[in-house]
């Protein structure tokens, strides 16, 4: 492969990483629909906290998207798609081991917030 080539090595591996980001992203965002009925007897939730966690997560989503299409005109964007990915993946983790349904309930709005970047 020419260095002239339209799919160089840097192209590729950059395309490779981001489709794998994109991939464990959509892993994080629909686990908690396998989680639902453990997550929901452990905490004896109802239905509708149980619904918004997801709510929540789509809400903040769309609601901090448009702020990081703007930034993104702005500033460098591979340093704000790697803080995006950090916070999601610190929100991710944090959900993971949320004790409360306050702290699981703020993990996926702090997801929201990682994956809108």
């Amino acid at each position: 492969m020419s260095e002239s080539s339209h799919w160089n090595r840097k192209n590729l591996s950059v395309l490779i990483l981001l489709t794998l980001v994109n991939l464990f992203n959509y892993f994080g965002r629909y686990v908690l629909v396998a989680l639902l009925p453990a997550i929901q007897k452990e905490m004896r939730l109802s239905d509708t906290p149980l619904g918004l966690l997801g709510t929540a997560f789509m809400v903040v989503y769309f609601a901090v998207s448009p702020l990081f299409g703007w930034l993104g005109d702005r500033w460098h964007r591979f340093r704000l798609m790697s803080f995006g990915v950090f916070l999601w993946s610190l929100a991710t983790a944090a959900g993971a081991f949320a004790g409360t349904y306050s702290s699981l309930l703020g993990a996926r709005m702090g997801g929201g917030i990682g994956e809108a970047s």
